[in-house]
Protein backbone atom coordinates (compact mmCIF):
# COMPACT_ATOMS: atom_id res chain seq x y z
CA UNK A 1 0.00 0.00 0.00
CA UNK A 2 2.58 2.39 0.69
CA UNK A 3 4.82 1.55 -2.44
CA UNK A 4 1.53 2.37 -4.50
CA UNK A 5 1.08 5.87 -2.77
CA UNK A 6 4.58 6.28 -2.84
CA UNK A 7 4.49 5.65 -6.72
CA UNK A 8 1.22 7.86 -6.92
CA UNK A 9 2.74 10.50 -5.25
CA UNK A 10 6.43 10.82 -6.48
CA UNK A 11 7.26 14.24 -5.44
CA UNK A 12 5.96 13.85 -1.86
CA UNK A 13 9.06 11.29 -1.36
CA UNK A 14 11.88 13.87 -2.97
CA UNK A 15 14.48 15.40 -0.58
CA UNK A 16 14.88 18.68 -2.39
CA UNK A 17 11.33 19.08 -2.53
CA UNK A 18 10.45 18.72 0.90
CA UNK A 19 13.32 20.44 2.33
CA UNK A 20 12.34 23.63 0.15
CA UNK A 21 8.95 23.71 0.85
CA UNK A 22 10.19 23.07 4.61
CA UNK A 23 11.86 25.98 4.44
CA UNK A 24 9.26 28.11 2.72
CA UNK A 25 6.97 27.39 5.18
CA UNK A 26 9.15 28.75 7.85
CA UNK A 27 10.01 31.96 6.19
CA UNK A 28 13.54 31.01 5.54
CA UNK A 29 14.23 31.56 9.19
CA UNK A 30 13.15 35.40 8.68
CA UNK A 31 14.42 36.03 4.89
CA UNK A 32 10.55 35.82 3.43
CA UNK A 33 7.21 37.64 4.83
CA UNK A 34 3.98 35.06 5.54
CA UNK A 35 1.52 36.33 2.88
CA UNK A 36 -1.75 36.67 4.94
CA UNK A 37 -3.92 34.66 2.64
CA UNK A 38 -1.79 31.53 3.65
CA UNK A 39 -4.36 31.58 6.22
CA UNK A 40 -7.30 30.83 3.70
CA UNK A 41 -4.66 27.78 2.43
CA UNK A 42 -3.91 26.58 5.77
CA UNK A 43 -7.99 26.57 6.72
CA UNK A 44 -8.46 24.84 2.71
CA UNK A 45 -5.83 22.13 4.17
CA UNK A 46 -7.27 21.50 7.58
CA UNK A 47 -11.11 21.00 5.51
CA UNK A 48 -10.07 18.99 2.94
CA UNK A 49 -6.82 17.21 3.66
CA UNK A 50 -8.18 16.19 7.59
CA UNK A 51 -8.16 12.62 8.41
CA UNK A 52 -10.24 10.98 11.19
CA UNK A 53 -8.58 8.21 13.04
CA UNK A 54 -4.75 8.82 13.41
CA UNK A 55 -3.21 9.64 16.60
CA UNK A 56 -2.93 13.17 17.23
CA UNK A 57 -6.33 13.99 14.51
CA UNK A 58 -8.64 14.97 17.77
CA UNK A 59 -6.00 17.56 19.68
CA UNK A 60 -5.55 18.79 16.43
CA UNK A 61 -9.00 19.46 15.53
CA UNK A 62 -9.66 20.91 18.86
CA UNK A 63 -7.23 23.52 18.62
CA UNK A 64 -8.24 24.84 15.18
CA UNK A 65 -11.93 25.30 16.25
CA UNK A 66 -10.25 26.63 19.25
CA UNK A 67 -8.89 29.41 16.71
CA UNK A 68 -11.78 29.82 14.34
CA UNK A 69 -13.82 30.19 18.15
CA UNK A 70 -11.27 33.20 19.11
CA UNK A 71 -11.73 35.20 15.52
CA UNK A 72 -15.62 35.05 16.52
CA UNK A 73 -14.71 36.25 20.11
CA UNK A 74 -12.59 38.88 18.77
CA UNK A 75 -15.02 40.29 15.79
CA UNK A 76 -17.80 40.28 18.98
CA UNK A 77 -16.17 41.61 21.87
CA UNK A 78 -13.34 43.75 20.32
CA UNK A 79 -14.84 44.68 17.12
CA UNK A 80 -11.62 43.17 15.11
CA UNK A 81 -12.75 42.12 11.74
CA UNK A 82 -12.06 38.65 10.76
CA UNK A 83 -10.17 39.33 7.54
CA UNK A 84 -7.83 41.96 9.30
CA UNK A 85 -6.48 39.14 12.06
CA UNK A 86 -6.68 36.08 10.27
CA UNK A 87 -3.33 36.50 9.14
CA UNK A 88 -1.86 36.57 12.88
CA UNK A 89 -3.09 33.05 13.11
CA UNK A 90 -0.75 31.51 9.87
CA UNK A 91 2.18 30.55 12.12
CA UNK A 92 -0.01 28.21 14.72
CA UNK A 93 -2.05 26.99 11.69
CA UNK A 94 0.82 25.74 10.29
CA UNK A 95 -0.19 22.72 12.44
CA UNK A 96 -2.19 21.22 10.05
CA UNK A 97 0.54 20.42 7.63
CA UNK A 98 0.27 16.95 9.92
CA UNK A 99 -2.64 16.13 7.67
CA UNK A 100 -0.40 17.08 4.59
CA UNK A 101 2.06 14.36 5.22
CA UNK A 102 -0.21 11.85 6.38
CA UNK A 103 -2.39 12.45 2.80
CA UNK A 104 1.06 11.78 1.25
CA UNK A 105 2.10 8.88 3.39
CA UNK A 106 5.43 11.10 3.16
CA UNK A 107 8.68 8.71 4.20
CA UNK A 108 10.20 8.47 7.57
CA UNK A 109 13.46 8.74 6.58
CA UNK A 110 13.15 11.09 3.89
CA UNK A 111 11.99 13.83 6.74
CA UNK A 112 14.20 12.80 9.21
CA UNK A 113 16.62 13.71 6.49
CA UNK A 114 14.52 17.40 6.52
CA UNK A 115 14.66 17.87 9.53
CA UNK A 116 18.37 17.48 10.00
CA UNK A 117 19.44 19.42 7.31
CA UNK A 118 16.86 22.03 8.02
CA UNK A 119 18.26 22.14 11.66
CA UNK A 120 21.83 22.50 10.14
CA UNK A 121 20.80 25.50 7.62
CA UNK A 122 19.20 27.02 10.58
CA UNK A 123 22.29 27.20 12.79
CA UNK A 124 24.82 28.42 10.08
CA UNK A 125 22.08 31.41 9.62
CA UNK A 126 21.94 31.94 13.28
CA UNK A 127 25.61 32.15 13.07
CA UNK A 128 25.94 34.52 10.61
CA UNK A 129 23.42 36.60 11.84
CA UNK A 130 24.65 36.60 14.95
CA UNK A 131 28.24 37.56 13.69
CA UNK A 132 26.93 40.65 11.38
CA UNK A 133 24.50 42.33 13.99
CA UNK A 134 23.68 45.43 13.84
CA UNK A 135 23.24 44.29 10.17
CA UNK A 136 19.73 42.99 9.69
CA UNK A 137 19.37 39.89 7.81
CA UNK A 138 17.33 37.45 8.97
CA UNK A 139 15.62 40.00 11.13
CA UNK A 140 13.33 43.00 11.08
CA UNK A 141 12.73 45.99 13.22
CA UNK A 142 10.76 44.17 14.82
CA UNK A 143 12.98 41.52 16.39
CA UNK A 144 14.71 44.13 18.11
CA UNK A 145 14.34 43.22 21.22
CA UNK A 146 17.57 45.68 22.54
CA UNK A 147 18.56 48.66 21.43
CA UNK A 148 22.54 47.77 22.33
CA UNK A 149 24.64 46.59 19.23
CA UNK A 150 26.75 44.59 21.30
CA UNK A 151 25.30 41.35 20.24
CA UNK A 152 26.57 39.46 23.60
CA UNK A 153 24.27 41.97 25.85
CA UNK A 154 21.28 40.67 23.95
CA UNK A 155 19.41 37.72 22.92
CA UNK A 156 18.42 37.33 19.04
CA UNK A 157 15.32 35.22 18.55
CA UNK A 158 14.33 34.16 14.86
CA UNK A 159 11.82 32.11 13.24
CA UNK A 160 12.35 28.56 13.46
CA UNK A 161 14.48 28.32 16.01
CA UNK A 162 13.01 25.71 18.20
CA UNK A 163 14.43 23.18 15.83
CA UNK A 164 17.82 23.95 17.15
CA UNK A 165 16.48 21.47 20.58
CA UNK A 166 14.78 19.15 18.03
CA UNK A 167 18.78 18.76 16.26
CA UNK A 168 20.13 18.94 19.28
CA UNK A 169 18.47 15.42 20.52
CA UNK A 170 18.57 13.74 17.33
CA UNK A 171 22.21 14.28 17.35
CA UNK A 172 22.70 12.79 20.83
CA UNK A 173 20.33 9.90 19.71
CA UNK A 174 22.80 9.22 16.87
CA UNK A 175 25.47 9.51 19.36
CA UNK A 176 23.94 6.92 21.94
CA UNK A 177 23.76 4.91 18.39
CA UNK A 178 27.16 5.02 18.78
CA UNK A 179 27.60 7.28 15.20
CA UNK A 180 30.20 9.59 16.60
CA UNK A 181 29.86 11.37 13.32
CA UNK A 182 27.10 13.56 14.80
CA UNK A 183 29.35 14.66 17.42
CA UNK A 184 29.87 17.87 15.52
CA UNK A 185 25.96 18.85 14.85
CA UNK A 186 25.44 18.22 18.76
CA UNK A 187 28.23 20.82 19.29
CA UNK A 188 26.64 23.11 16.77
CA UNK A 189 23.34 23.12 18.11
CA UNK A 190 24.95 23.56 21.62
CA UNK A 191 26.39 26.91 20.52
CA UNK A 192 23.52 28.12 19.46
CA UNK A 193 21.63 27.60 22.49
CA UNK A 194 24.15 29.64 24.45
CA UNK A 195 24.29 32.23 22.41
CA UNK A 196 19.85 32.40 22.88
CA UNK A 197 21.12 33.19 26.62
CA UNK A 198 18.14 31.38 28.10
CA UNK A 199 18.88 29.53 30.98
CA UNK A 200 15.91 27.84 31.44
CA UNK A 201 16.36 25.72 27.77
CA UNK A 202 19.63 25.66 28.65
CA UNK A 203 19.25 23.87 32.21
CA UNK A 204 15.97 21.63 30.44
CA UNK A 205 18.34 20.70 27.68
CA UNK A 206 20.41 18.84 30.39
CA UNK A 207 17.67 16.92 32.32
CA UNK A 208 16.02 15.63 28.96
CA UNK A 209 19.66 15.19 27.90
CA UNK A 210 19.92 12.47 31.26
CA UNK A 211 16.31 11.11 30.70
CA UNK A 212 17.12 10.22 27.03
CA UNK A 213 20.84 8.61 28.28
CA UNK A 214 18.57 6.72 31.26
CA UNK A 215 16.23 5.60 28.20
CA UNK A 216 18.51 4.94 25.97
CA UNK A 217 20.90 2.58 28.25
CA UNK A 218 19.32 2.09 31.81
CA UNK A 219 21.18 3.54 34.92
CA UNK A 220 24.92 2.78 34.72
CA UNK A 221 28.18 3.70 34.88
CA UNK A 222 27.66 5.32 31.42
CA UNK A 223 25.35 8.03 32.62
CA UNK A 224 28.11 8.89 35.09
CA UNK A 225 30.28 9.59 31.73
CA UNK A 226 28.30 11.22 29.81
CA UNK A 227 27.82 13.54 32.57
CA UNK A 228 30.73 13.76 33.32
CA UNK A 229 31.65 14.64 29.45
CA UNK A 230 28.70 16.89 29.50
CA UNK A 231 30.04 18.85 32.50
CA UNK A 232 33.82 18.98 31.17
CA UNK A 233 32.86 20.21 27.67
CA UNK A 234 30.24 23.05 29.49
CA UNK A 235 33.57 24.04 31.42
CA UNK A 236 35.88 24.49 28.15
CA UNK A 237 33.37 26.58 26.79
CA UNK A 238 33.34 28.49 29.57
CA UNK A 239 37.01 29.36 29.49
CA UNK A 240 36.60 30.84 25.67
CA UNK A 241 35.47 35.02 26.38
CA UNK A 242 32.77 34.67 24.13
CA UNK A 243 30.79 32.04 26.43
CA UNK A 244 32.42 33.57 29.71
CA UNK A 245 30.16 37.01 28.78
CA UNK A 246 27.21 35.30 28.16
CA UNK A 247 27.53 33.35 31.30
CA UNK A 248 27.72 36.27 33.21
CA UNK A 249 24.77 37.99 30.87
CA UNK A 250 22.80 35.21 32.04
CA UNK A 251 23.93 35.32 35.60
CA UNK A 252 23.17 39.05 36.34
CA UNK A 253 19.61 38.00 34.80
CA UNK A 254 19.13 35.57 37.83
CA UNK A 255 20.84 37.93 40.52
CA UNK A 256 18.00 40.88 39.61
CA UNK A 257 14.51 40.84 40.10
CA UNK A 258 13.50 39.19 36.95
CA UNK A 259 12.45 35.57 39.41
CA UNK A 260 9.92 33.98 40.18
CA UNK A 261 10.77 34.25 44.15
CA UNK A 262 9.83 38.20 43.56
CA UNK A 263 6.27 38.95 43.58
CA UNK A 264 6.64 41.84 41.89
CA UNK A 265 7.98 39.92 38.71
CA UNK A 266 6.63 41.13 35.60
CA UNK A 267 5.14 37.79 34.72
CA UNK A 268 3.00 38.08 37.62
CA UNK A 269 2.02 41.00 36.46
CA UNK A 270 1.13 39.45 33.55
CA UNK A 271 -0.82 36.70 35.33
CA UNK A 272 -2.80 38.77 37.41
CA UNK A 273 -3.21 41.07 34.62
CA UNK A 274 -5.13 38.95 32.19
CA UNK A 275 -7.19 37.20 34.52
CA UNK A 276 -7.71 40.25 36.58
CA UNK A 277 -8.71 43.25 33.81
CA UNK A 278 -8.34 42.01 30.46
CA UNK A 279 -10.96 40.23 29.17
CA UNK A 280 -14.80 41.28 28.80
CA UNK A 281 -16.75 38.36 29.92
CA UNK A 282 -16.41 34.68 30.72
CA UNK A 283 -16.92 33.50 27.54
CA UNK A 284 -14.44 35.54 26.24
CA UNK A 285 -11.98 33.73 28.96
CA UNK A 286 -12.96 30.60 27.53
CA UNK A 287 -12.94 31.50 23.54
CA UNK A 288 -10.10 34.09 24.30
CA UNK A 289 -9.60 37.78 23.22
CA UNK A 290 -8.00 36.51 19.87
CA UNK A 291 -4.63 37.61 18.20
CA UNK A 292 -4.40 41.16 16.78
CA UNK A 293 -3.09 43.16 14.10
CA UNK A 294 -0.65 45.44 15.63
CA UNK A 295 -0.25 47.01 12.27
CA UNK A 296 -4.07 48.51 12.17
CA UNK A 297 -3.57 50.45 15.16
CA UNK A 298 -7.55 49.80 16.22
CA UNK A 299 -8.54 50.21 20.01
CA UNK A 300 -7.22 46.55 20.84
CA UNK A 301 -3.56 46.08 19.47
CA UNK A 302 -3.31 49.91 20.59
CA UNK A 303 -4.10 47.98 24.18
CA UNK A 304 -1.88 45.22 23.46
CA UNK A 305 1.06 47.23 22.48
CA UNK A 306 0.45 49.58 25.28
CA UNK A 307 0.65 46.31 27.66
CA UNK A 308 3.54 45.56 26.16
CA UNK A 309 5.05 49.02 26.63
CA UNK A 310 4.64 48.03 30.14
CA UNK A 311 6.33 44.51 30.16
CA UNK A 312 2.92 42.75 30.00
CA UNK A 313 3.76 40.44 27.06
CA UNK A 314 1.53 37.33 26.83
CA UNK A 315 4.03 34.84 25.54
CA UNK A 316 6.52 35.32 28.47
CA UNK A 317 3.64 32.18 29.54
CA UNK A 318 3.66 30.70 26.86
CA UNK A 319 1.31 27.64 26.01
CA UNK A 320 -0.60 29.60 28.34
CA UNK A 321 -0.67 33.27 27.53
CA UNK A 322 -1.00 31.91 23.60
CA UNK A 323 -4.35 30.34 25.45
CA UNK A 324 -5.48 33.58 26.27
CA UNK A 325 -5.35 34.52 22.80
CA UNK A 326 -6.82 31.63 21.25
CA UNK A 327 -8.98 30.33 23.73
CA UNK A 328 -9.52 27.17 26.63
CA UNK A 329 -9.81 25.05 23.88
CA UNK A 330 -6.41 25.65 22.29
CA UNK A 331 -4.63 25.00 25.27
CA UNK A 332 -6.06 21.68 25.34
CA UNK A 333 -5.40 20.57 22.27
CA UNK A 334 -1.96 21.81 22.89
CA UNK A 335 -1.42 19.69 26.00
CA UNK A 336 -2.82 16.64 24.57
CA UNK A 337 -1.04 16.08 21.71
CA UNK A 338 2.26 16.89 23.22
CA UNK A 339 1.64 14.93 26.42
CA UNK A 340 0.44 12.08 23.96
CA UNK A 341 3.65 12.56 22.33
CA UNK A 342 6.07 12.65 25.09
CA UNK A 343 4.82 8.89 26.24
CA UNK A 344 4.88 7.78 23.19
CA UNK A 345 6.55 4.35 22.93
CA UNK A 346 9.14 4.17 20.33
CA UNK A 347 12.36 2.25 19.32
CA UNK A 348 15.06 3.11 20.86
CA UNK A 349 16.82 5.44 17.09
CA UNK A 350 13.12 7.38 17.47
CA UNK A 351 13.81 8.23 21.32
CA UNK A 352 14.71 12.13 20.43
CA UNK A 353 11.12 12.91 19.09
CA UNK A 354 9.45 11.92 21.93
CA UNK A 355 12.06 13.76 24.23
CA UNK A 356 11.65 16.81 22.49
CA UNK A 357 8.14 17.36 22.94
CA UNK A 358 8.63 16.70 27.05
CA UNK A 359 11.36 18.79 26.68
CA UNK A 360 8.88 21.80 25.22
CA UNK A 361 6.05 20.70 26.93
CA UNK A 362 8.16 21.37 30.14
CA UNK A 363 9.51 24.89 29.36
CA UNK A 364 6.12 25.49 27.76
CA UNK A 365 4.77 27.60 30.54
CA UNK A 366 8.04 29.61 31.42
CA UNK A 367 9.30 30.05 27.97
CA UNK A 368 7.57 30.88 24.11
CA UNK A 369 9.64 27.57 23.46
CA UNK A 370 6.70 25.81 22.27
CA UNK A 371 4.86 28.86 20.85
CA UNK A 372 7.58 30.20 18.99
CA UNK A 373 7.60 31.48 15.78
CA UNK A 374 8.03 28.76 13.58
CA UNK A 375 7.90 25.65 16.20
CA UNK A 376 4.50 24.61 14.89
CA UNK A 377 5.41 23.15 11.27
CA UNK A 378 8.17 21.24 13.51
CA UNK A 379 5.15 20.00 15.66
CA UNK A 380 3.57 18.53 13.39
CA UNK A 381 6.42 17.07 11.41
CA UNK A 382 7.32 15.32 14.74
CA UNK A 383 4.12 14.47 15.11
CA UNK A 384 3.50 12.77 12.26
CA UNK A 385 6.63 10.58 12.74
CA UNK A 386 5.94 9.60 15.71
CA UNK A 387 2.09 8.26 14.55
CA UNK A 388 3.82 6.95 11.41
CA UNK A 389 6.53 5.30 13.66
CA UNK A 390 4.26 3.77 16.14
CA UNK A 391 1.50 2.23 13.19
CA UNK A 392 4.76 0.72 12.03
CA UNK A 393 5.66 -0.95 15.50
CA UNK A 394 2.20 -2.11 16.16
CA UNK A 395 1.48 -3.63 12.32
CA UNK A 396 5.20 -5.19 12.93
CA UNK A 397 3.56 -6.85 16.35
CA UNK A 398 0.32 -8.17 15.31
CA UNK A 399 2.23 -9.80 12.24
Amino acid sequence: MNNAIVKRYPLANSFPILLIVCLILEQGYGLLPIPRYLFIVLVGVFFFYYKKGTSYSKPISIFVVSCFLSILSCMYFRNESPVSIMGEYNIYLMIVFYFVLCKYNVSIEVLEKVLFWAFIIFCFCYLYQVSVYPKLVFLDKNNQYNETIDVLNRRIRMVGMSINSLGYFYSLNKILEKKMNYTLPMLLSLVCMLLFGFRTLLFFSAVFSIIMIIRFNGFSKKLVFWCALGGLGAYLLYLTPIFQTVFERMMERQESDQTFGNKDYIRYATLFHYYGNHYKSAVEVFLGSGLCNRALRTSYSLEIVRNESYGLHYYDWGLLGISWMTGVLSLIGMLWWSLKAAFAKLPKKYLYLSVWFGYILTCAFTSAEFVRQGCFLIQAICLYLIYKISLYEKNRYNE
